[in-house]
């Protein structure tokens, strides 16, 4: 079950030369242990983006998470869009 408020859909820009992405919650949830249901690299601005993805996750508190990537980013042109449930 999700409680009232359970999720956390989330775009964080990654900065370019970035292999982490620190995703901060604007509200926290009441407790870390939250599932990240979706977590995907997204850039559609480049002509041929690097085929990046997500890792592991490399640290976890109530208001957001730390994602490791596959490789540093060659632009400021990728996203890391998220989705975060509570159950």
């Amino acid at each position: 079950a999700i409680y009232g408020g359970g999720s956390r859909p989330q775009t964080t820009a990654i900065g370019s030369g970035d292999s982490t992405v620190a995703v901060t919650f604007a509200t926290a949830f009441p407790h870390a242990s939250y599932k990240v249901a979706s977590c995907e690299v997204v850039n559609t601005t480049d002509g041929s983006p690097l085929g990046i993805s997500v890792q592991t996750i490399t640290a976890r508190a109530t208001t957001g998470f730390t994602i490791a990537l596959s490789c540093a980013t060659d632009s400021a042109n990728y996203t890391l869009d998220t989705i975060a449930l509570i159950s």
